[in-house]
């Protein structure tokens, strides 16, 4: 590969946009190969704290702009960076925080979608002397979590946030796949003079090839022909999960986008008939994207309900409630752009929540992490389903699609160029099942070599590891280069002919049955410029055989191990690799798997990657700094497997001078420059060259054993692909913190005990101590935190609105990232006693219970006339949930269900003192259940008796013990009748 390095690092140089070009990335014409993140379709973005690690040099990116503005101010100037591109791109950028706190760039994890930090992260860095900022490769064989992140030069001087911006923009370009332009008048120029006056915008040309990678910006799937900007021609919110409509979700989840500036969607939500309580509407941008959104809530006569907005960069999560809804009415929801925003396109989640007498529950966590989804191609349908249960496959018919005679057209991506890019969602229902797509190329890509760039991608982390091959039309397999197969993904390429018929193969891989079912998302790119992988080393391993006694568990024999084979690897700049291992064709079920591993100069392990014989595995991309390198191969093996020698060929790419300088050598000099020429290299055995690194033959005598934990052992045999996820969930990392809210009642004091505090919902290791330490207070009112995350907050009187308090977990060694909690006071609601934001059965005992002690606490004093008495608990009763004694269940009516369900708790004339709820029958507030609670309901005249059950079928016992118990109830009323004088009523 070749690189163009900088000149004269000894000088110092006026800063400029980077000069890292010709990169890996690039074809030999100057353009990007069009290989980019399959799914920048949306992508997350955060904001690395100071001290986080950076190529061994802690980032001081918030030092670094804090003579310019508040980070609110740098942060967005960053962010309108990535806006102008986005507003013309099918892409989105959310906002997340930095969950854990300090985690050095290029920590081991998924390309997207890692919860630990953004897909983008932007830090700051010493950087060679004449660059402003640099964009790490964004670029498909990137796997891990260094692609697309942004580094700017702490050591350059930022003078405005107009400065800031504008580098912003240069590099948010590279992210999205651009290349340098010639052109002053665009913002990817490079020139000497391109600092004087930086172009501020877009020119058609970076419009095009932006367009080219991430594809154009269209109307959302909602839009329909007619488009969904009125009430005429509004989205409905399909709520119902059944054909026949008898089963619903009273949560309901939906995507959308505001694709310019302008546009206005529109949703009705017809309430259902059996609905009731308030309605909460929901609009999340928030981790999605961007956009600065507007909601609107409206009858269908066009009268406003409730309206809210947000201006808040980064995104936002708003919401409305509508009170007193009437089950079968229909709202209008109408989601747009806050007028005047610079962020004013971007996708978005709605969400609306009501109450429903059979309800399917909703999990809070999958709720969230579907409104999140980067998969927002799905229907309205597969997002209620996935939101329902999360075992849904989408598509569940195994074996539907198990031969190219049934295979299915693999559909064009939206807003790409025709025959460039196709895509679609899939599921592996076993480890048996395959699926078939079909694609056609044309006579016109005849011009130039075609190669096909597959990707597949399961949609939950830790689920399907899948296999993928591309047939021709005779269901021959073609011979593909496999660039990625690991850490959550796979990629590879092949050359194809114009004019033919080719066939996508998707299975579960071979040998994970543990990982055999999932569903997945599948990306084909057709380009004219493929990847070329260099060969580093190959040659043929022997067995390395265990100790018997080792197996289970599976840590090595150190007697039984030799040296297998080894290089060296000698580094002048620093290198971003990308390593492949291939271990031939023939496959084994023996349990034996060859490894690589990296030491640095001190013998510390810096990389390993794995592989089980007859396959081609990745691993993360791996930053390595100038110096010198030991690279070993091992075969490890289990005896009486029948082993054989096995052949490995150790390959891949690499990224030259992604920083320029190294931050060890103050002098600026890469390692092993020439003496007397510094444009090359020496290195060991005479060798010259203008390469930055070098493969050579290693002489020295390298470790006895692969110098491999444990637990990374057992890993790379049973579930390599995913190590990283289950490395996040283990202990030897700093706590993860997650954002907490709470909602409470104005004018009173609000505490929270250590189960619920804001370390709950926190994941630290075992046998920690935790501790909340707070960081940034609360604006108004008085706040208390302490260590076990319980904490007390009294708002000011007549306060309403949102606070928010910051704070860091911290587990006796490591300290979680900065973490928010927003108080949201509210109005109190009428009658909800616990203050649960619910009025239920539970707010009626506690009256009850206020009643009959005595207890003249004016939070009971419903009718505030100065009293708690029994006037309090009928005005709860009829006033506020406006039902009558004998309604055990609160649902509106008196029937044998609330018959059925007191007498199963058994507490009719248990004798027990005062042992009963509303729930259980005490309809009185007496705290008994007996025959007086009987005459109470019963004499209301509100009871609907049925001798069958509603579907004609007859009662149980417990429902013909309720029947008895209601003609027993009229006995007793007609007695009470008979015991009156004559002629009085």
């Amino acid at each position: 590969m070749t690189s163009m390095r900088i000149q004269n690092r000894r000088h110092q140089r006026r800063c400029q946009f980077e000069s890292l070009e010709q990169r890996e990335l690039l074809d030999g014409s100057g353009h990007a190969s069009g290989f980019n993140w399959s799914d920048t379709s949306q992508l997350t973005l955060s904001f690395a704290e100071d001290g986080t690690m950076i190529a061994g040099e802690p980032s001081q990116l918030f030092d670094l702009f804090s003579h310019i503005g508040r980070p609110a101010d740098w942060q967005a100037a960053v962010l309108n960076g990535f806006q102008t591109w986005l507003q013309h791109a099918g892409s989105d950028v959310g906002v997340v925080n930095e969950r854990v706190a300090l985690l050095p760039f290029g920590t081991a994890g998924p390309r997207t979608g890692d919860q630990r930090f953004g897909d983008i992260r932007i830090g700051a860095r010493p950087l060679a002397n004449n660059v402003m900022a640099i964009a790490m490769a964004n670029d498909s064989v990137i796997s891990g979590t260094w692609g697309g992140d942004i580094i700017f030069n702490s050591a350059a001087k930022f003078e405005n946030l107009d400065q800031v911006y504008a580098v912003a923009l240069h590099e948010a370009g590279h992210v999205f796949g651009l290349d340098h332009s010639d052109n002053p008048k665009s913002p990817m120029y490079s020139g000497s003079e391109a600092w004087d006056f930086p172009a501020i915008e877009p020119t058609d040309e970076d419009i095009r090839q932006l367009q080219r990678f991430n594809g154009r910006r269209l109307p959302d799937q909602n839009e329909g022909e007619l488009g969904n900007d009125s009430a005429r021609t509004a989205t409905p919110l399909q709520l119902n999960l059944t054909p026949t409509d008898d089963v619903a979700a009273s949560t309901h989840l939906a995507y959308g986008d505001i694709t310019t500036a302008n546009d206005v969607d529109v949703f009705s939500l017809s309430i259902p008939s059996k609905a009731s309580g308030p309605v909460s509407v929901q609009l999340q941008t928030r981790r999605i994207s961007l956009l600065n959104a507007r909601l609107t809530v409206r009858t269908v006569e066009g009268q406003e309900v409730a309206k809210t907005e947000s201006v808040r960069v980064g995104g936002a999560t708003l919401g409305v409630t509508i009170d007193d809804v009437i089950p079968g009415a229909t709202y209008l929801i109408e989601v747009s752009a806050v007028e005047g925003s610079s962020f004013n396109v971007g996708g978005y989640s709605l969400i609306t929540k009501f109450e429903l007498e059979v309800d399917v529950p909703v999990d809070a966590g999958v709720l969230e992490r579907l409104a999140e989804s980067r998969d927002r191609e799905l229907s309205q349908t597969d997002v209620q389903r996935l939101l329902t249960d999360e075992d849904y496959l989408l598509d569940a018919q195994e074996n539907f699609l198990d031969s190219i005679v049934t295979a299915v057209s693999l559909p064009p991506s939206p807003g790409f160029d025709l025959y460039s890019r196709y895509e679609a969602f899939g599921s592996i229902t076993s480890p048996d099942d395959i699926d078939y797509f079909y694609f056609s190329t044309t006579d016109a890509q005849s011009v130039t070599p075609v190669f096909a760039h597959l990707t597949v991608r399961p949609l939950e982390l830790g689920t399907l590891v899948p296999d993928i091959q591309i047939l021709d039309q005779l269901g021959n397999n073609v011979r593909a280069s496999v660039l990625v197969n690991g850490a959550g993904e796979m990629v590879i390429q092949t050359p194809i002919r114009p004019g033919q018929q080719y066939y996508a193969r998707v299975t579960a891989a071979e040998g994970n049955e543990r990982f055999g079912r999932g569903n997945y998302r599948l990306w084909l790119n057709l380009v004219h410029e493929p990847h070329r992988p260099e060969a580093f080393a190959k040659g043929v391993l022997d067995p390395i055989l265990t100790n018997p006694s080792d197996v289970p568990p599976l840590p090595f024999d150190d007697d039984a191990v030799v040296v297998q084979d080894k290089a060296a690897l000698y580094l002048a700049t620093p290198q971003l690799f990308h390593f492949i291992l291939d271990t031939g064709r023939i496959r084994t079920n023996n349990r034996e798997f060859v490894v690589a591993t990296v030491y640095n100069q001190q013998d510390e392990l810096v990389y390993s990657i794995s592989a089980n014989p007859g396959e081609v595995r990745t691993n993360n991309s791996v930053l390595l700094m100038p110096g010198a390198y030991r690279v070993r191969m091992d075969h490890l093996a289990w005896p009486g497997n029948g082993s054989r020698n096995v052949f490995f060929q150790l390959s891949g790419l690499a990224i030259s001078d992604p920083f320029g300088v190294d931050p060890e050598d103050p002098t600026h000099d890469p390692f092993f420059v020439c003496p007397d020429n510094e444009d090359l290299f020496c290195y060991p055995g005479g060798i010259v060259t203008d390469e930055p690194f070098l493969w050579d033959d290693f002489l020295d005598s390298l470790p006895d054993v692969p110098d491999l934990p444990l637990e990374d052992l057992i890993d790379q045999v049973l579930g390599g692909w995913w190590y990283w996820y289950w490395d996040q969930q283990g202990a030897n990392i700093p706590p993860l913190s997650l954002d907490d809210s709470f909602t409470i009642y104005s004018d009173r004091s609000f505490s929270v005990t250590a189960e619920n505090g804001v370390l709950a919902n926190d994941i630290f290791g075992p046998d920690t101590q935790p501790e909340a330490i707070l960081i940034d207070n609360v604006f108004i009112g008085e706040l208390s935190l302490n260590v076990d995350g319980s904490f007390s907050y009294t708002p000011p009187t007549g306060f309403l609105g949102e606070v928010e308090f910051l704070y860091r977990a911290f587990d006796g060694d490591l300290g979680s990232s900065i973490t928010s909690v927003v108080i949201h006071v509210i109005a109190p609601i009428l009658g909800d006693i616990d203050e649960d934001q619910v009025v239920d059965d539970h707010d009626l005992d506690l009256v009850s219970v206020a009643v009959r002690t005595g207890n003249q606490d004016v939070v009971y004093d419903l009718t505030q006339d100065g009293h708690v008495n029994e006037a309090d608990r009928l005005f709860l009763l009829h006033d506020v949930l406006q039902t009558d004694a004998g309604d055990s269940n609160l649902d509106g009516k008196f029937d044998s269900q609330d018959l059925v369900a007191v007498f199963s708790a058994s507490q009719y004339e248990d004798g027990l003192l005062q042992n009963s709820l509303w729930s259980s029958g005490d309809w009185n507030g007496d705290g008994e259940f007996n025959s007086s609670d009987l005459i109470t309901a019963f004499a209301t005249g509100s009871y609907a008796a049925l001798a069958v059950g509603e579907s004609g079928t007859f009662l149980p016992p417990t429902s013909q013990h309720a029947l008895a118990a209601s003609l027993a109830a009229d006995r007793l009323m007609q007695k009470q009748r008979d015991r009156r004088p004559h002629g009085k009523r």
